[in-house]
């Protein structure tokens, strides 16, 4: 974290945690395997001839005998939920420039430091073969930058930069889930308590 930072930042922070998001999900799956061992919803009887007095005891403190109504259990789903939320916002605007840039540019240099580069050498190229490398290239993948030195000639052509959206539909689809376990916990757990 940095230094000076005001509590409201230093909550944001929190929440916008890739570690918190990794946490999260391995305490989630943790405990929905003990939730899946340890039976659900079983009378008082069944619990202590399963576990005994001890683990009965325990069970009933931390609710792991309605463990998915469990006031934990849906603040972890809580906490991934808002996690989610300002991970996304966070890089929104580093992925909106990347998609939507004012002005593109390219780095050669980058590109050949790249660990799948392939590179090939034409002899004497013509004006002819350049336009027709920057037709191909035009054609199947998209608007073309054209950089020319001396003894090179560099062409840059991209496409589908509106895929770095797909982050945020995988996104919207698990907080939809959540949401609807949180939603279906909380209003199923009433409906427990006034029909108990």
């Amino acid at each position: 974290m940095k230094k000076n930072q005001t509590i409201p930042e230093q909550i944001w922070q929190f929440f916008c945690s890739v570690k918190l998001t990794v946490y999260t999900l391995v305490l989630l799956a943790g405990t929905s395997i003990i939730g899946t061992v340890i039976l659900q919803n079983g009378s008082k009887q069944e619990y202590l001839r399963l576990y005994g007095d001890t683990f009965y005891n325990l069970i009933k403190i931390f609710n792991i005998d309605d463990m998915y109504h469990a006031w934990w259990f849906l603040l972890l789903l809580a906490i991934l939920c808002i996690n989610l939320v300002v991970c996304s916002i966070e890089r929104l605007s580093i992925t909106w420039k990347i998609i939507f840039p004012k002005k593109i540019k390219f780095n050669k240099e980058r590109f050949r430091k790249l660990k799948n580069l392939q590179m090939f050498t034409v002899d004497n190229p013509g004006e002819s073969q350049t336009d027709t490398y920057e037709t191909f290239l035009s054609k199947t993948v998209g608007k073309v930058l054209k950089e020319e030195t001396e003894n090179s000639i560099v062409m840059y052509a991209e496409k589908g930069r509106w895929t770095r959206f797909g982050v945020y539909v995988i996104h919207s689809s698990i907080l939809l889930l959540l949401i609807g376990a949180l939603i279906g916990s909380v209003f199923g757990f009433k409906a427990n308590l006034q029909l108990g």
